[in-house]
């Protein structure tokens, strides 16, 4: 079987997928389960893609190097980030999914039907972030889903899910990607920038960080964020436990010295300017413009301390 556009691996859960559509047997929820360096998110992604895509018929595959098709309003939407039926559930806290978040995201907002497919699909990362109130929150809306409501939580972790939750989801498991797979996304051009921007940017002034923002908006901006996102991880995991080998950057001084000097409310901080910055890309903000709020609130959230 194909692989999704942009999705490495996985193919038990494609193939279970494309079964489950064949058999018009899809579910109203499911538990994306897996490691950091799963893709999970572009995996939702693409599947979400795949259920709106114009192109993607009964009986047919689901998940292949035509669908989704990438061409059609659908996709087109999807790829933007602008599909109106495709809802990324944000919270304000990067330690946190609040029970107002669920309840005004996804519980109220799942009443209005869909604008423009036959679906309606909320895709909350970090899911295992929900306290118990935003899971019981949640609960009902797994147990009595509007027909055209599909919800994918996104999680490395699923053991802190209810009970009930878990009983009431299909459980996938994602696999990690091939570690040379890892290395090569890292070591590239475009990584090699993002980490050496990552690692100066507080001593920038800026006329600098304006220009390294026109520097990230020639590259892919998939990419350049979840690198960020893997760098301030990474900074975390080191401050709270000092082990260089659970790090996607072992070999990084920078990195290790930053997350000495930058408390950990600052790197909260920065984490949420993380999102917002994929939140105003997906509506359109010039990418130049998004990268120098996001480096300047990084440089004012690196102090030393």
């Amino acid at each position: 079987m194909a692989e999704i556009r942009g999705v490495s691996g996985n193919q038990k859960n494609i193939r279970y997928l494309s079964e489950a559509w064949q058999r018009g047997r899809i579910s109203h929820a499911y538990i994306i389960e897996g490691p950091e360096d799963s893709d999970k998110e572009r995996f939702a992604d693409s599947l979400a893609a795949a259920l709106l895509c114009t192109q993607t018929k009964p009986g047919q595959l689901l998940l292949s190097e035509t669908s989704p098709c990438g061409k059609c309003p659908s996709c087109i939407k999807a790829a933007s980030g602008n599909h109106p039926d495709i809802i990324h559930v944000r919270h304000e806290k990067a330690t946190v999914l609040s029970v107002r978040e669920i309840r005004e995201q996804v519980v109220a907002d799942m009443a209005i039907k869909p604008y423009y497919g036959p679906f309606k699909i909320y895709i909350i990362r970090d899911a295992q972030l929900m306290n118990e109130s935003g899971q019981n929150a949640l609960l009902k809306t797994i147990e009595e889903p509007e027909e055209y409501g599909i919800i994918f939580l996104l999680t490395d972790n699923a053991d802190g899910f209810l009970p009930t939750i878990k009983s009431r989801c299909i459980r996938l498991s994602m696999d990690p990607l091939p570690k040379t797979e890892t290395a090569e996304h890292l070591l590239d051009d475009a990584g090699r920038s993002v980490v050496q921007i990552l690692e100066q940017v507080r001593d920038m002034n800026a006329v600098k960080i304006s220009k390294a923002a026109k520097d990230l908006e020639g590259y892919e901006k998939t990419q350049v964020l979840a690198l960020m996102r893997l760098w301030f991880r990474d900074m975390m995991v080191y401050k709270s436990t000092k082990d260089a080998k659970r790090l996607y950057f072992p070999d990084d001084p920078a990195l290790r010295q930053m997350a000495e000097e930058i408390p950990f409310e600052h790197l909260n901080e920065i984490l949420i300017a993380l999102d917002e910055t994929t939140d105003r890309m997906n509506a359109n903000v010039k990418a130049e413009a998004a990268y120098e709020t996001l480096l300047l609130t990084i440089r004012r959230n690196s102090i030393r301390i």
